[in-house]
């Protein structure tokens, strides 16, 4: 269905059942499950009673805590390092640096797969910024109709690659003598 938000004159407890009520029910029909943040108005004995009496599992998802969710929070975790990287830059203007930290992380071979996460998704290599303003092998041989057909070839093969990132061996070196240190 989609996500609604309820305005700031919605977020009185009585006030909440008749936002659900008109806004989700009524145009959309009864939902099978609900999916709200840990706010207390959510959390009300009335809101309790009308998803059991109309049959509605309530589930809580917690957005503003990103640290329940593993992959979240190690994603954040790189983009705020990427981000710190340079000091001169962060405070009120980190949002600028946005792009770069990511378009560095997508571009960029991981250690654990063997490959970076664009050609895991597309199939084929990143072509760099500087690859666009410099003459290289890639663009001087290029044919729109052979590239287009060895697109084609290769995302035949981007299963395969995938697998043999998913099979690779992880290096647990770090991780082994960080454990040893503080459980041994």
């Amino acid at each position: 269905m989609g996500r609604i938000r309820p305005s700031q004159k919605h977020y009185g407890r009585g006030s909440i059942e008749e936002f659900l009520q008109k806004n989700i029910i009524t145009p959309y029909s009864i939902p099978k499950i609900l999916v709200s943040d840990n706010l207390p108005q959510f959390d009300a004995k009335v809101i309790k009673e009308m998803c059991t009496k109309l049959g509605i599992e309530h589930r809580f998802a917690p957005v503003c805590f990103p640290k329940y969710n593993g992959q979240v929070e190690v994603m954040n975790r790189i983009i705020f390092v990427g981000i710190k990287k340079d000091p001169m830059k962060t405070g009120c203007q980190w949002y600028n640096e946005l792009d770069r930290v990511l378009w560095s992380y997508r571009s960029t071979t991981s250690n654990s797969m063997g490959e970076t996460p664009f050609s895991l998704v597309y199939g084929t290599k990143a072509v760099l910024p500087i690859e666009v303003c410099l003459p290289n092998i890639r663009q001087i041989g290029y044919n729109e109709e052979i590239h287009d057909e060895r697109m084609r070839e290769n995302l035949n093969f981007v299963d395969e690659l995938r697998d043999r990132a998913l099979g690779k061996p992880i290096d647990h070196t770090w991780h082994g003598v960080y454990l040893k240190k503080y459980y041994a």
